[in-house]
């Protein structure tokens, strides 16, 4: 019995068909496309694209054995005594016998398997039957003893953080640092390449910033004082640091005004509309899904977004004032890294630098963007509409219009 079902498993799932759109996690649904045909789902009773429950359970099967293995086969030691006194040693007895790290667990349910691994289907029966037809399971990540690919990934994203402002403190430049973890760094750069599609972008857009000014600035006002700050009057922020002039905005205007609006503001607020001349060449952090499933995403941008979710959450944090705040150095060296060596694939394999990245803005959640146009060269590249004045915090001109060319 062992033999046929490892020859043919999941021989004996009753013939039932599931529509796919029922199964809601992406990367499954992509390989569930690929055994689906049009017929009746038993579960909603609509003519629709349907796969086999068998099938169904397959994929599901596949997808969970590129991160799992049964612990025999990934070498878990056996303690046969009856002994199970292992307080303190870091270690544990699971399943009758098996010696494992306390961080590590056999699962026996694969009910909890699935939920563990935010898998979600859109019809109560359909899990029931995936469970019932599961049959018994013994999972457990792979490599056990090891760093699993995901610590990996969170002891990058750590070992950058610590390592970064260590080396800030012992002054060094951004570009020391690069040279320092250029290892590290490159196997992120090549898997973002890899996976160019959906993190590389190419789009246009109109986006909207706001610049406070005291009672000296009053209207009307140049290109110039409504783009990126002339570098005298940067400062350190989560992706650049004092001295580098780049572009942050917002694609909301709402956002823009709760972000850089203050209670308390005595002068001058500017909004101005831009919009983009060109295409541009974006790293897209919107999408990443903080709560990532192995049912989302392939094995290789799976443990690429675990980096990437990290950082988005470092970027993503409120700004203090603290304009010499250490923290903020891990997110500007990442993305001082993305600025210099990340690069945007054309069909024809020609390439283009990379212009900004759009990322999740901490108010509302909401993009935002930090585009890599300074003072002087922005408006080579973006276009400005037009501008509202606020003073002391209230719209005083919702209309005036300065269009530049």
């Amino acid at each position: 019995m062992m033999m046929e079902r490892e020859e043919a498993p999941f021989s004996n799932v009753p013939s039932r068909y599931a529509s796919i759109d029922l199964f809601k996690n992406t990367y499954l649904h992509a390989q569930l496309e690929e055994h689906c045909f049009k017929g009746i789902c038993s579960y909603t009773q609509k003519r629709t694209r349907v796969c086999s429950l068998r099938d169904i359970i397959l994929s599901i099967n596949t997808i969970l054995t590129m991160h799992y293995g049964d612990p025999d086969n990934e070498a878990v030691g056996w303690d046969s005594s009856s002994k199970e006194d292992y307080e303190g040693t870091g270690f544990h007895r699971e399943c009758g016998g098996y010696i494992l790290p306390d961080n590590r667990k056999i699962y026996t349910d694969i009910y909890e398997l699935l939920c563990d691994n935010n898998f979600i289907v859109d019809h109560n029966r359909l899990l029931e039957d995936i469970i019932d037809n599961f049959g018994s399971i013994r999972f457990i990540q792979q490599d056990p003893y090891g760093l699993t690919d995901a610590e990996e990934r969170l002891y990058d994203w750590r070992y950058i953080t610590e390592h970064s402002i260590k080396m800030m403190k012992d002054g060094k430049t951004l570009t020391e640092m690069e040279e320092q973890e250029a290892v590290r760094l490159y196997n992120i750069l090549e898997a973002i390449q890899i996976a160019q599609y959906p993190l590389l972008k190419e789009i246009s857009f109109r986006v909207f910033r706001c610049v406070n000014y005291d009672d000296n600035k009053v209207p009307p006002v140049e290109y110039s004082d409504l783009t990126s700050p002339p570098v005298k009057y940067t400062k350190n922020l989560r992706m650049s640091q004092k001295g580098d002039s780049v572009f942050y905005c917002s694609l909301n205007k709402d956002t823009t005004l709760k972000e850089a609006i203050k209670d308390n503001n005595e002068g001058y607020t500017y909004i101005g509309t831009f919009e983009s001349m060109h295409k541009m060449h974006i790293l897209d952090l919107t999408k990443i899904d903080m709560d990532l499933s192995i049912f989302n995403q392939d094995y290789n941008l799976y443990y690429l977004l675990l980096f990437l979710r990290d950082f988005c959450k470092a970027i993503s944090k409120p700004i203090r004032n603290d304009d010499e705040q250490i923290e903020y150095v891990p997110t500007q060296l990442i993305t001082y890294f993305f600025r210099n060596c990340l690069k945007y694939y054309h069909r024809d394999m020609s390439k283009s630098d990379l212009d900004g990245i759009l990322y999740s803005s901490s108010k509302d959640g909401t993009p935002n963007a930090v585009l890599f146009f300074d003072n002087e060269n922005s408006e080579k590249h973006l276009k400005l509409l037009e501008y509202e004045t606020i003073y002391k915090g209230k719209v005083i001109n919702s209309s005036t219009k300065n269009t530049y060319k």
